[in-house]
């Protein structure tokens, strides 16, 4: 990709408002702005079942028609059951290859006209 790459941070004023607590966006400094990766973490103290902390990460590629494609996703989560236990320390890594957009003919009945009696 052309051009070189700009890094994004967003913080909440109020962490028990906002969702996210630190969110990194990584786009291109060209005329598209395309985001190529994004980081977000959940603060600490959020009223959140069971969890401790968690981190979203994800990366994006640019197909050849322009469309914006999810390539890799990581979660990172630490489950606490009881505050003075230790944790359950749980990752989930997602890896999206070979898109295809050409639907089928169950996703084409969707959009043909139901017939009329």
């Amino acid at each position: 990709m052309p051009g070189s790459l700009c890094r994004l941070d967003f913080r909440a004023f109020q962490l028990r408002v906002v969702r996210f607590y630190r969110t990194s966006v990584r786009h291109a400094l060209d005329s598209t702005y395309f985001v190529r990766r994004v980081v977000m973490n959940f603060p600490q103290k959020i009223n959140l079942n069971f969890v401790d902390y968690m981190k979203i990460e994800q990366d994006f590629d640019r197909a050849e028609d322009g469309t914006r494609q999810l390539m890799n996703e990581s979660i990172t989560t630490e489950f606490k059951l009881v505050d003075n236990s230790d944790g359950i320390y749980a990752k989930r890594d997602v890896y999206y290859r070979n898109y295809i957009y050409e639907p089928d003919d169950d996703a084409l009945q969707a959009f043909r006209r139901p017939e009329k009696k």
